[in-house]
């Protein structure tokens, strides 16, 4: 199978990629190609923040606590101030 680009925007990026990378166009271009495609073939599949949440919950994860300190200005950041 034989590709040819006749879209001048895609020239010019896979020219300016090519000189980037030092490839040829062609193989900026194959490893463009192949770098979406594994993108595409081991991505998560979409869902909603609620949904994601509402997994998270039914699953029992819970985030660990933070211990903060308490009672010595030391412990507070510079950008807080001090007490």
């Amino acid at each position: 199978m034989s590709l040819q680009i006749d879209d001048p925007e895609v020239q010019r990026l896979a020219e300016a990629l090519a000189r980037t990378t030092g490839e040829t166009p062609t193989e900026a271009i194959r490893r463009a190609l192949l770098e979406r495609w594994d993108r595409l073939r081991f991505r998560v599949p979409d869902t909603s923040r609620a949904e994601q949440v509402r997994r998270c919950l039914e699953s029992g994860f819970s985030p660990p606590a933070r211990e903060l300190p308490v009672g010595r200005a030391e412990h507070v950041p510079e950008r807080y101030g001090t007490p």
